[in-house]
């Protein structure tokens, strides 16, 4: 005897029930599915270049931004006219709790609303790291120039 005459009412349900799980799985993302976004602050008067980070690129950002240690003395990011620096963000969620995370020239500087903390980038590693997964994803010319300027 087929199993839809025996349990009609609950085959029914379970085939609604795991029907909608699948409708609802394609439509809501997973938790912490925000993509990280890595910005070049380079122009003036135009949109900056920036790209998507694959999600074990995200994780290694992660990773190296929690082993920077604190800075504590006078400084600040670049400014002017050039290459500044990269702000990193994943819209509409926060990274470590930061909503914005500059990196410009050995100094992190990550915000939180008007609050911020800074760490400091020995050997500009995590900007160096950051700004490597651009290959292929930027104009070639503006990567190569930038690239001079970080060595």
């Amino acid at each position: 005897m087929p199993l839809l005459k025996v349990f009609p009412k609950i085959t029914r349900s379970l085939f609604l029930l795991l029907s909608l799980l699948t409708l609802l799985g394609c439509v809501i993302p997973a938790s912490g599915g925000g993509k990280m976004q890595v910005e070049v602050d380079v122009f003036s008067g135009r949109p900056n270049p920036e790209w998507t980070l694959a999600p074990q690129e995200a994780n290694e950002f992660v990773r190296l931004f929690r082993a920077l240690p604190r800075y504590s003395g006078e400084a600040s990011v670049k400014e002017g006219l050039g290459y500044r620096g990269l702000r990193i963000t994943k819209p509409g969620e926060t990274i470590e709790g930061y909503s914005e995370i500059e990196i410009s020239n050995g100094l992190v500087v990550a915000r939180q609303n008007s609050q911020f903390n800074q760490f400091a980038d020995r050997d500009r590693s995590l900007e160096r790291w950051a700004f490597q997964t651009g290959k292929g994803r930027l104009d070639e010319t503006l990567y190569q120039q930038i690239s001079k300027q970080m060595n």
